[in-house]
């Protein structure tokens, strides 16, 4: 693709494309939640223009975005250079020329210094930004997060305050995070609230002064916690945190939990052993 040495957008449009979607602004969190679900239609119209320019100071990244990947980034660089840039793939805009679709491609033209093609979009930004983004490679979980975070959500603010403090793993923190809450991966995708785990930060300490195992934030194990904070007392859960270098790694939150079992009867059986959980 050739260097647009031009300061300002070409007259000549390439293509024409235009977006729009159908659903109605979300004014609450049931509307939100309604035009994420309903993964509004975005329809192509040939009444738009393409345009290219060199101004990448313009652009601007959307704050529901998900951050940028440099790794990312840097393979578009790669790919650009060897086959050029990929027609029908312009950065799509909103009307203040914040970046909708394509912000990697964005950095990948202003590394190479080379015209940004784009379209401006009209509809609603926030919609249209997590829609195209799951549509052409799907949000982790953290995207969702990060995402309702700068819209203002409190309870996914404080999510990514816990993660950000104890570095658990952001699938880790959801489950000490967030308490009894099933489908939690849907709920966060669709930005329901959610009810905070009065217990979290207990929980999340004692997982990190369970060090001594190597695998203390892995999801299994950390959902085991959750379990013993739910059924052992104070006291017995010292117990289990003393020895816990005595608990192998295992495949199943019960295994783990059958360990504490263990940990907590001392060898006693039947009505002398300590039970966690229910016998199938």
């Amino acid at each position: 693709m050739a260097k647009n040495n031009g300061a300002s957008d070409t007259g000549t449009a390439k293509s024409k494309s235009k977006l729009k979607a159908q659903n109605p602004e979300p004014q609450q969190n049931d509307q939100q939640e309604e035009a994420i679900t309903a993964n509004p239609t975005i329809l192509l119209d040939e009444n738009a223009e393409t345009l290219e320019t060199t101004e990448y100071g313009k652009f601007k990244f959307v704050h529901t975005n998900r951050p940028v990947s440099e790794k990312l980034v840097a393979q578009l660089v790669e790919s650009i250079k060897n086959f050029g840039f990929i027609p029908g793939r312009q950065v799509l805009v909103n009307e203040n020329f914040g970046i909708l679709d394509g912000q990697h491609r964005f950095m990948a033209c202003k590394k190479l210094k080379i015209a940004v093609p784009y379209s401006i979009v009209k509809g609603d930004s926030d919609a249209i930004t997590m829609t195209l983004n799951s549509n052409q490679s799907p949000w982790k979980l953290a995207d969702f997060i990060h995402s309702w975070a700068e819209q203002g959500r409190d309870d996914y603010r404080k999510l990514l305050k816990f993660e950000e403090k104890y570095k658990l793993g952001m699938s880790s923190s959801i489950d000490v995070f967030i308490r009894d809450s099933i489908k939690k991966s849907n709920d966060i995708k669709h930005g329901r609230p959610f009810p905070i785990n009065e217990d979290a930060e207990q929980i999340a300490e004692f997982i990190l002064q369970c060090s001594s195992v190597s695998f203390h934030k892995t999801q299994k194990f950390c959902r085991s916690i959750i379990v013993l904070f739910k059924k052992a007392t104070p006291e017995q859960r010292e117990h289990v945190k003393l020895n816990i270098i005595t608990v192998p790694q295992c495949f199943k939150v019960e295994q783990y939990v059958t360990a504490y079992e263990n940990i907590l009867s001392g060898g006693a059986r039947g009505k002398g052993r300590v039970q966690l959980q229910k016998k199938k």
